[in-house]
C-alpha cells in the first residue's frame, strides 16, 4: 500500500489553496494556530462527534460516512462557513 501514498504521516501543517491546514488521525480539541484559522481536519471517530464538528475550524473527513474523500475545496467551503470565531486557547482577545 505504501506505493498509493506520497507520504504518511501522525500529524502534519500543509499550506495548499491559501489556506492552511492541520491533518491527523485523531481529533484535537487545539492544534498549531488554531485560534488564527488554521483548519483541523482528522479521522478515527468515525462520525460520531457533533456531526464531525468538534470546534470551529475543525471536521471530520473520514471517508466512513461518505465512502468517499472530501474534495479540498469542500473543506474550505464547510470551514468557511462556520459563523462562530476559532476558540482562542491563549485567552488573547
Amino acid at each position: 500500500l505504501q506505493k498509493l501514498f506520497v507520504w504518511c504521516k501522525d500529524v502534519s501543517l500543509v499550506k495548499e489553496k491559501g489556506e492552511t491546514f492541520w491533518l491527523s488521525h485523531y481529533a484535537h480539541t487545539v492544534w498549531p494556530w488554531s485560534h488564527k484559522g488554521v483548519i483541523h481536519c482528522f479521522g478515527h471517530s468515525h462520525h460520531t462527534l457533533q456531526n464531525g464538528l468538534i470546534q470551529n475550524g475543525s471536521l471530520d473527513v473520514g471517508i466512513d460516512k461518505t465512502f468517499y474523500p472530501y474534495h479540498i475545496d469542500e473543506v474550505i467551503n464547510i470551514a468557511q462557513q462556520q459563523k462562530h470565531k476559532p476558540l482562542d486557547h491563549h485567552g488573547i482577545k
